[in-house]
């Protein structure tokens, strides 16, 4: 359904929440439960490379503002690419950075 489409529906009072599920609440669904599935194991993996307890803080915290600081330039991505080209691309994306784990060295 396109955009055009939508807000029309919204705007004649034929709004549905069922609409949001895809572009909104299976996105972001899918977001969380990733993240939930790496905070708990990043720290024992970070321990795992022999990384004391502040720079796993360090890094712990460096996750957490790279979060805030990819959301900025993923909606300006978004504003210029629109999301059925930005969605996929960041997919792409995110398996390469998984991906590249295994390129990291023991110290």
């Amino acid at each position: 359904m396109r955009l055009s489409l939508r807000l029309a529906a919204l705007h004649s009072g034929e709004f549905r929440l069922r609409t949001l599920v895809l572009p909104f609440y299976l996105p972001a669904f899918l977001w969380a439960t990733g993240s939930g599935v790496i905070l708990p194991a990043l720290p024992l993996h970070i321990r795992s490379l022999e990384a004391v307890f502040s720079e796993t803080g360090v890094i712990l915290a460096a996750f957490a503002v790279g979060v805030v600081l990819g959301n900025l330039p993923g909606g300006a991505v978004i504003a210029r690419f629109g999301k059925l080209r930005a969605m996929p691309a960041s997919v792409l994306f995110e398996v390469v950075l998984a991906g590249s784990i295994v390129f990291i060295q023991h110290p």
